[in-house]
């Protein structure tokens, strides 16, 4: 039988009769399941690896980000930035709702980011791996410019992405300052504790709630609030002080306290980029403008001891001999010692 014959043949036999997934006899193929470890790349030789324009015109971005998180410990961010009803540039970010007016400073400020990080060099380039949980998955960015060009991408670069972590604190910062709401979660349970020491120089400053003996009970309290001035040249102390807590003592410091943002600004410094892991407390870093991936060595003149606990149970550990730290900290630890030494002076 000749080779057209056969061809022939089997063109008749697929085109006569029932096809297989048609078949009531024949079992149906099965769903496709994601292969373990496999994953997709692909890129698209044409589009340009420099953005030329500098004005977006739309933007969005979705991630995962294991650093940061919404009410309900929610990692998932979608942002976009477009045309509202009225013809409006506008902010939104669908999981909370939030939404406000977007101006040119916003527009800038993603650009920045978009710059700093390189990323218009991944225009093009769709990765992904649907065998991996979704916060492993791709993610990336969409915009347009007003010249016309697209960027658009598709990546996996980890769940702790710096610049996910800057568009992120970007944008709740701008919805914060907007008055359009928060998109980080606020801790509003008032402080009831709240020790601090800290080291300028030869002097060693403590204040804080301390229980003392029956004998130096003041109107029968036991806990009270301390002041205490060590002089470490000297080995003397120079000045040491007990009094009552003032009614309104805890509120204060709370107020205080929340307008340094001081619960987001330690929880979300625990990560360290630089070794890839949650050492940055342990080394001495909590948010307060120093750098793990810089060999600061420990400062023999700064030191910082603070613990914060609220009525929610949330506890704060400050703990730091690093002078970009201590430097960073010092506006909201010059208030929170103006207003102790105030109660101490009555």
């Amino acid at each position: 039988m000749s080779l057209i014959t056969l061809t022939a043949l089997f063109g008749l036999a697929s085109c006569s009769g029932q096809s297989p997934e048609n078949d009531p006899n024949t079992d149906p193929a099965p769903e496709e399941e994601p292969v373990d470890g496999e994953g997709t790349y692909t890129e698209d030789p044409n589009a340009p690896k420099e953005i030329k324009s500098k004005i977006i015109t739309s933007f969005s971005t979705e991630f995962f980000l294991a650093t940061r998180w919404k009410e309900g410990e929610d990692h998932y961010f979608k942002f976009k930035i477009g045309t509202s009803e009225d013809g409006d540039l506008n902010l939104t970010e669908a999981g909370s709702g939030l939404t406000c007016d977007a101006d040119e400073e916003l527009i800038k400020d993603v650009q920045a980011i978009i710059d700093k990080y390189g990323l218009a060099s991944y225009n093009g380039v769709y990765e992904n791996n649907g065998s991996l949980p979704p916060e492993y998955h791709g993610y990336g960015i969409e915009a347009t410019y007003d010249s016309g060009e697209k960027l658009k991408f598709t990546i996996m670069d980890g769940i702790e992405a710096l610049w996910k972590e800057e568009m992120t604190d970007l944008f709740a910062r701008y919805f914060s300052e907007e008055g359009a709401g928060d998109l980080y979660p606020q801790e509003i349970s008032t402080v009831n504790r709240l020790n601090i020491t800290f080291k300028n120089g030869d002097k060693w400053y403590e204040y804080g709630g301390i229980t003392v003996p029956d004998s130096e009970a003041i109107e029968g309290e036991t806990y009270l609030l301390e002041k205490t001035i060590y002089d470490e040249s000297t080995e003397e102390m120079v000045f040491e002080k007990y009094i009552l807590f003032p009614i309104e003592y805890y509120d204060e410091i709370t107020n205080i306290l929340q307008k340094y943002d001081i619960v987001n600004k330690y929880d979300f410094s625990a990560f360290n980029h630089a070794e890839g892991d949650y050492s940055s407390h342990d080394l001495g870093y909590y948010g307060w403008g120093g750098d793990p991936s810089v060999d600061e060595p420990d400062s023999e003149e700064f030191k910082l001891d603070m613990y914060v606990e609220y009525r929610s149970g949330n506890r704060l550990s400050i703990e730091t001999s690093k002078e970009s730290e201590i430097s960073g900290i010092k506006p909201l630890l010059d208030e929170l010692t103006e207003y102790h030494d105030a109660l101490f002076d009555r």
